[in-house]
């Protein structure tokens, strides 16, 4: 490479180029081949034409590489949180609060970061109102943690949208996810994990949980979560084949200019520059446009939608849902209408954009027609080669979960029924509920607690219930006495309540955390602790 290289144009060409390399330390193997590749096909000209618009494209506020490590970011957001606080003492003093966020807005607009309360928001009529949501978006603009978020996401998005244009996100490639994000993701989850080795739960009692344990335990860890979903699903196969119901199997996927990569010939010509979560933004709005129209058309259905990367990162859906025969061909047709709407009448279209199979119970479960899309992005389990990806199914597992980290994708939501957050809330009592009344509590809690989705769906209100209608809601508590770090009231989620009743009975409330617990650093000396940020209070 070094020779290929120093055969490029001329020595300020090349002293250009060296330049722009160092800024971008962490990626330059792959500016560099690119560079080699442009000059090679369309002269150094074009190379550097095509070199300053990369470099133009990987700077963050005109001055740092977004491609930066994670210690430089760290130091990036200290640096913004004291410039903040500095603006904010400097203004507090002399203008009203207002005009003191106004000052905050265009400091964060400046160096391309959004403030927590939009401009469209700066209003003098609502004064009263806004001011204690401006005091707390300055309280997260003088944190350095808030900016920390704020980087990683965006430099970390940045520069992933820099090396998916240059085609470093492809099959046979870096499926799904650049190597550089799939390493920073891996990288983010070793820190994590050490961080969570350190730290331990604490109780008024005096109980101790080491935070790895509880992390073991939850639906964070993929296998966990795997089985999670799998119940689920078996659990609505089976509320379907009661309802006499037909599964249906859709598949959702974006216009060609959505797409940066061709499957086998290299570059899309037609792409137009959106990233993942632009292409998400589009899946979810046809997707909203399908529900309106079945709920126009009285269709009511239930299922999974899984959301999974094409190789080059392009999202698409795929959803198993459940419906009465007799609306099914409405349903497949006004599915169609609206995933045709947009650059229907490209090439190809009407068999790549989308897709519907019924479910034949003689050839396979709904279950297990799903359960490779499941494992294929949580852990590989079972599946063996991804080949969309072209590696090993736990590698592409990961990278899917990097891939949906890093671009905020909501990869597996629940379509219709109930409530999860009830069934999980309900599975923390193990014991009987003997003081409950009525007494489908207690059936719920021990449909819960033996994994019986089918029974849990049905007694909570079926399949197709109104969420107003469910027979349990989640329950959250709202104490001002004990703000966040920010000022705000801290939201506690601390059990669930009877809902049928609640309008004429008052609130009915089953509370399953009835522990305060409080996160800290194991074996910690007076010392350490007092250096520590407040602990973080949890229910239990």
């Amino acid at each position: 490479m070094f020779e290929a290289l120093a055969k490029i144009g001329t020595p300020e060409c090349r002293a250009f180029a060296a330049r722009i390399f160092t800024r971008h330390a962490y990626i330059d193997q792959f500016l560099k081949t690119s560079y080699i590749r442009w000059a090679r096909d369309r002269g150094h000209v074009y190379a550097n034409i095509q070199l300053r618009k990369i470099d133009q494209e990987l700077k963050a506020g005109g001055e740092f590489s977004t491609s930066m490590d994670d210690q430089s970011i760290r130091d990036l957001a200290s640096v913004r949180a004291i410039q903040c606080k500095g603006l904010y003492s400097h203004y507090a003093g002399k203008e009203d609060l207002l005009n003191t966020g106004w000052r905050l807005f265009e400091f964060c607009e400046s160096v391309g970061v959004e403030f927590p309360v939009g401009n469209t928001e700066h209003d003098r009529g609502f004064y009263k109102v806004l001011c204690p949501k401006v005091l707390r978006a300055a309280n997260r603009v003088s944190d350095q943690r808030w900016w920390r978020r704020q980087l990683r996401v965006m430099y970390g998005r940045n520069t992933e949208s820099v090396l998916r244009s240059l085609g470093y996100v492809r099959k046979g490639k870096s499926a799904y996810v650049s190597n550089w994000a799939f390493a920073r993701w891996k990288a983010a989850q070793a820190r994590n994990k050490k961080t969570m080795s350190g730290m331990e739960a604490v109780n008024e009692d005096g109980d101790i949980v080491l935070m790895e344990s509880c992390i073991e335990k939850s639906v964070a860890n993929p296998e966990n979560r795997r089985n999670e979903l799998m119940v689920r699903m078996r659990g609505y196969e089976e509320i379907a084949e009661s309802m006499a119901y037909m599964g249906l199997f859709f598949t959702l996927t974006c216009p060609s200019k959505y797409h940066a990569q061709l499957e086998c010939s290299g570059v899309n010509q037609k792409f137009n520059g959106a990233t993942p979560a632009e292409a998400m933004t589009y899946l979810n709005g046809v997707w909203a446009r399908i529900r309106a129209a079945w709920a126009r058309n009285g269709i009511k259905l239930f299922g999974f939608r899984v959301a999974e990367p094409h190789h080059d990162g392009t999202p698409h859906f795929h959803l198993l849902l459940f419906c009465d025969p007799a609306v099914c061909d409405t349903a497949c047709k006004l599915f169609g209408e609206h995933a045709m709407a947009e650059d229907g009448d490209e090439d190809g279209a009407d068999k790549s954009r989308w897709d519907v199979k019924k479910i034949d119970p003689v050839q396979g479960t709904a279950a297990g027609y799903i359960a490779k899309y499941v494992s294929k992005n949580l852990d590989g389990f079972q599946v063996g080669v991804d080949e969309e990806g072209e590696c090993l199914a736990d590698e592409g597992a990961m990278r899917a979960r990097a891939w949906a980290s890093l671009w905020g994708i909501r990869q597996f939501q629940q379509i219709g029924s109930v409530s999860v957050t009830v069934w999980r809330e309900l599975r923390r009592r193990r014991d009987p509920l003997t003081e409950c009344d009525p007494q489908e509590i207690e059936a719920l809690r021990a449909a819960a607690d033996r994994g019986d989705w089918r029974e849990f769906v049905e007694l909570m209100g079926g399949a197709t219930v109104r969420r107003n209608d469910q027979l349990l809601r989640p329950f959250y508590h709202e104490d001002d006495n004990q703000p966040t770090h920010y000022g705000e009231a801290l939201r506690r989620l601390i059990g669930v309540w009877l809902q049928p009743v609640a309008r004429a009975l008052g609130r009915r409330l089953l509370v399953t955390r009835d522990h305060v617990w409080k996160i800290r650093q194991r074996d910690s000396v007076a010392g350490k602790v007092a250096a520590q940020p407040p602990p973080l209070d949890l229910c239990q």
